[in-house]
């Protein structure tokens, strides 16, 4: 057969345009280096968090994983009807914490005589037995070992502390002999105690 002309055909097509997901990854955040691992939340929920300081298989954040500095986290969600994926970030700030320094232990005689208590970065708290923070002081108050817990809180609220022992013993008791007499031209006199 021949066929001569145009031959025409047609069809139609419809496609289905789905929207992304909406996904929100939440507000930036701090945290300090020492601080516990914290649970991310998102929406929706049922998507998997990446970047440094995640923890695979979990919504959770790990500042001593991640260390400190600035890091992005992305959250990313995939709708389980339309199969379209999207995703958002939020970015988090883990600080280093302060380098605290209580100082050397002390030895002490059982004296209540105060003792001023120095550390370093200045500004911080003493805690223990027989401590004041106004002076920083430590008053003994009977032979022992007392711990003495130094903490300090930066300007990123970020809190270290460190520890000394106040060690406390009896004062000897102190025994010159018996009382003597003597001329005020006598020889040279031993003295013994």
């Amino acid at each position: 057969t021949n066929v001569t002309g145009t031959c025409l055909t047609s069809d139609q097509l419809i496609v289905h345009v789905n929207p992304l997901p909406v996904v929100d990854a939440g507000a930036n955040f701090n945290m300090c280096l020492n601080e516990s691992p914290i649970t991310l939340t998102a929406t929706p929920l049922g998507g998997t968090w990446t970047g440094v300081g995640t923890v695979i298989g979990s919504n959770t954040f790990d500042p001593s994983l991640a260390g400190t500095g600035n890091f992005i986290l992305t959250y990313s969600y995939t709708d389980p009807t339309t199969n379209c994926s999207n995703s958002d970030t939020r970015e988090v700030i883990v600080h280093a914490i302060p380098i605290v320094d209580a100082g050397l232990d002390l030895n002490l005689c059982n004296q209540a005589i105060p003792t001023t208590l120095t550390a370093t970065p200045i500004g911080g708290t003493w805690s223990g037995i027989g401590t004041s923070n106004s002076p920083a002081e430590f008053t003994p108050n009977g032979p022992g070992t007392y711990p003495l817990t130094y903490t300090f809180t930066d300007v990123n609220s970020c809190t270290n502390q460190d520890e000394i022992n106040a060690i406390v013993i009896d004062a000897v008791t102190a025994d010159a002999g018996l009382d003597s007499t003597i001329c005020i031209d006598a020889v040279d006199i031993q003295l013994t105690g």
